[in-house]
Parts: structure tokens; C-alpha cells; sequence
């Protein structure tokens, strides 16, 4: 496939996550994908998205940047939503938040065989009022 063609599916697999749409999620993945190291089928894949559409109910996910090289795409995106169901072990805050995430893709033959995310939770978690506490300091020797 082309770079294109793979940046139009990586494109599509975010709307259909915009639209909520999770069983329209299905055709963008070949059967067992690698998802940030862990194997699975796509089916269990998807269904890991539920957790945070429904802390997130109104999410937007906005493409910043998209590139690609052979069956790898990388993109760039912001998060938006509000929090209205448990995320990360926290209640419900009603807080609007924005983070950024990175994802590389691996697709074959047009479907998304891999991906990893990094987002960046600490930004996140800084919204929504956590408190991160350093651990104790280590005697010196």
C-alpha cells in the first residue's frame, strides 16, 4: 500500500473513534495486533478504547501532524474532553482537559498491525488535580 493509502487509515481510525463508532473500528486491523508490546486481537483491542470514551464521553481527538514512511505512520494529536467517568483511579471531576499524544502505527496490506502511544499522562493527571509526591529520599552510604 502507499503512504497514503496508510495515512488514510490511520486518519479513519481516529473518525471512527471521534464518532464513537468502535465496532466501525474493526476493518482498520488485521486480526492480532501488537498494541504498545502487548498482543492482542483486535477485538480486545477495541474494546481497551471503552474505559476512556466513557471517562471521556465527548473526546475529540485532533490530528495535529501525520507522516509516513513505507507501512509505519507516525502522527501527532491533541485530546480533548471532559472528564465525566473514573480515569486513571480518579472520580469524575467535570474538569475540560487537552492532552498531547505521539502514535506510530505499523500497518500490512492496509490494516494496522501494531501501534504505540505515548501520552503525555502527567499533563493530564496535573488537570485533574493530582498530586504526584516524590518518593522518600535515599540515605547516602
Amino acid at each position: 500500500m502507499s503512504t497514503e493509502t496508510n495515512k488514510a487509515t490511520v486518519r479513519g481510525y481516529l473518525e471512527r473513534i471521534n464518532a464513537r463508532d468502535l465496532a466501525g473500528l474493526e476493518p482498520f486491523f488485521a486480526p492480532r495486533i501488537v498494541a504498545n508490546g502487548q498482543s492482542l486481537s483486535r477485538s480486545d483491542y477495541i474494546r481497551t478504547l471503552a474505559p476512556l470514551l466513557a471517562a471521556l464521553p465527548d473526546l475529540q481527538i485532533t490530528l495535529e501532524e501525520l507522516v509516513a514512511e513505507g507501512e509505519t505512520v507516525a502522527g501527532r494529536a491533541t485530546f480533548r474532553g471532559t472528564h465525566r467517568g473514573a480515569l486513571l483511579g480518579i472520580a469524575p471531576t467535570g474538569t475540560a482537559v487537552a492532552f498531547s499524544s505521539i502514535g506510530v502505527f505499523h500497518l500490512r496490506d492496509g490494516a494496522i498491525t501494531g501501534l504505540w502511544f505515548n501520552h503525555d499522562t502527567l499533563a493530564l493527571l496535573g488537570q485533574l488535580g493530582a498530586t504526584i509526591t516524590p518518593p522518600a529520599a535515599v540515605p547516602a552510604p
